[in-house]
């Protein structure tokens, strides 16, 4: 079955990376398939998403980018390689036209067959709000719509999971995490936002982290330098990956 082989991958723009999901240094991110990266803030998540979609394009490829939260900044896009004026750029708030326009979108692939020649990003699930949840808030009510929000990312999920494999489009996501409290002992395996849909549906998930790298005691340090509080003593950060789900 054509559509349950991956012949073709996309660069992360990480060596280890690449290896980390694909088993290749040379693979990456599959096609016509689901890979979420999840994790908490500032931990790496648009920015893998932001390297994958350029070098997407350097494979003449097409890129939707489906956007929650207004994260697509074109300085930074710019920076990473794209070419954000050949970005199609789709704002999106509520979870059931996000699903609705990427299946759309999806078919629209298939029609003109253009199968293999489009990625698409949804960045992120876990800000996505339902219809139901939309109209509490204009109406001013507090009460919590997480059931009905979990069902519609689940059938967000399973829609977009037979499209894309038909399209042989790769679709990116990014999905908050958080502690499971009901858990007796600390997990590495963290929840994400949506339920099981995101678990279930995505060929691979890859659970980010970051540590703070800090400089080492140097005493050759010109005693001029000024640096303020928050940079002090700090190199940069090392963005840590691994799979919590991997069908390759």
């Amino acid at each position: 079955n054509s559509l349950s082989n991956v012949k073709e991958w996309i660069d992360t723009g990480s060596l280890a990376l690449n290896a980390i999901i694909s088993g290749s240094l040379y693979g990456g991110v599959p096609m016509g398939r689901l890979t979420g990266f999840i994790g908490p803030e500032s931990c790496g998540k648009t920015l893998m998403a932001n390297k994958i979609m350029a070098n997407a394009q350097r494979k003449g490829m097409h890129v939707a980018y489906f956007d929650t939260e207004g994260a697509l900044d074109d300085d930074t896009a710019s920076r990473l390689g794209c070419d954000t004026s050949k970005i199609k750029h789709v704002p999106s708030e509520l979870t059931e036209n996000c699903r609705n326009q990427v299946v759309k979108f999806l078919d629209t692939v298939v029609e003109k067959k253009l199968q293999g020649k489009v990625l698409i990003v949804i960045d992120s699930l876990g800000n996505l709000i339902t219809a139901q949840e939309k109209r509490k808030i204009e109406e001013g009510s507090d009460t919590p719509d997480m059931g009905n929000r979990a069902k519609a990312l689940k059938s967000m999920m399973r829609a977009i999971t037979h499209s894309a494999a038909k399209a042989n489009c790769p679709v990116i996501f990014t999905n908050h995490i958080y502690d499971d409290p009901s858990q007796l002992h600390p997990s590495a395996i963290k929840k994400q936002a949506g339920d099981s849909g995101p678990l279930y549906m995505a060929s691979v998930i890859i659970q980010m982290a970051k540590k703070t790298e800090k400089a080492g005691d140097n005493k050759n340090k010109d005693s001029n330098d000024t640096v303020t509080p928050l940079s002090k003593d700090i190199n940069g950060l090392t963005l840590r990956a691994f799979t919590t789900k991997n069908r390759f």
